[in-house]
């Protein structure tokens, strides 16, 4: 029995003092990369929409278009008024007369940049995914005739495949975290899939979740991403923090928890 009682404390004894990998094990979120919101390029009332939140789509393709018939009778009326001011100049010029020569010539100008703006809006009627990628927000269905301002937000658009992961760190756990620390992550959606992961950004301040402290790191998906991915998606990552004594990883939230009940005394 002492024998036993020797071995057994030897082996406890190794093993509590050898240094093991440190997890860190939280919950995490994709996100897209970067969002690009797109806005009502003028003041204007939305004609037609032809995408719905969640929908891929391509670069090029056609979100929605502004009604342009204001802007056409604009249009319209700006060509009118620069025909009959290049007609005002060619008399003027015929005429000699350089004071209507001069007031003509300013009348061209003044129509040729209204035109000019005019044209301008007409060409950014017609609002087009940048790339491709996904509708995140835009319920617009219902906002066919509804007059917008001109920089109202209308499409929250992300690139296709462009995704990061948003790791939320409770407090107790944030301190053993740094940029460039690798480690992996599985999805609720498919929780037999396993993906690498390295931590780019750590944010300085917290945000309050489900109550508690909670710190958010940005992470790289690192390797292909899988084709099913999509933003909102939840699951669980497990970072690699470095190597600390076994003991320590086991029992370091009670020891922190004595050690600072002791200091508040």
């Amino acid at each position: 029995k002492t024998a036993i009682l020797v071995m057994s404390l030897a082996c406890f004894s190794w093993i509590m003092l050898r240094d093991t990998n440190f997890i860190v094990t939280v919950p995490c979120e994709v996100a897209p990369a970067r969002e690009v919101q797109l806005a009502a390029p003028f003041q204007g009332v939305i004609a037609e929409t032809y995408v719905r939140s969640g929908e891929r789509v391509q670069a090029g393709q056609l979100l929605l278009r502004m009604d342009t018939k204001t802007l056409e009778a604009e249009y319209e009326e700006a060509r009118t008024s620069h025909d009959i001011a290049l007609l005002e100049l060619t008399q003027s010029a015929a005429g000699s007369d350089l004071g209507k020569t001069a007031l003509a010539d300013s009348k061209v100008r003044v129509a040729e940049n209204s035109i000019a703006r005019v044209q301008y809006y007409l060409d950014q009627a017609e609002v087009r995914a940048s790339s491709d990628g996904y509708v995140l927000e835009g319920e617009l269905v219902h906002r066919v005739g509804e007059a917008v301002p001109m920089g109202e937000p209308l499409v929250k658009f992300a690139g296709s495949d462009d995704w990061i992961l948003r790791l939320h760190v409770p407090e107790y756990s944030a301190a053993y975290l740094s940029d460039s620390m690798a480690g992996e992550f599985t999805l609720n959606a498919r929780p037999d899939v396993a993906s690498s992961l390295l931590l780019e950004q750590m944010e300085i301040s917290a945000d309050v979740i489900n109550g508690q402290n909670s710190f958010v790191a940005r992470a790289e998906i690192r390797g292909a991403v899988s084709p099913w991915i999509r933003s909102g998606m939840q699951g669980t990552a497990r970072v690699d923090a470095g190597s600390k004594p076994t003991w320590w990883v086991w029992f370091h939230k009670i020891v922190d928890s004595v050690r600072l009940q002791v200091w508040k005394w």
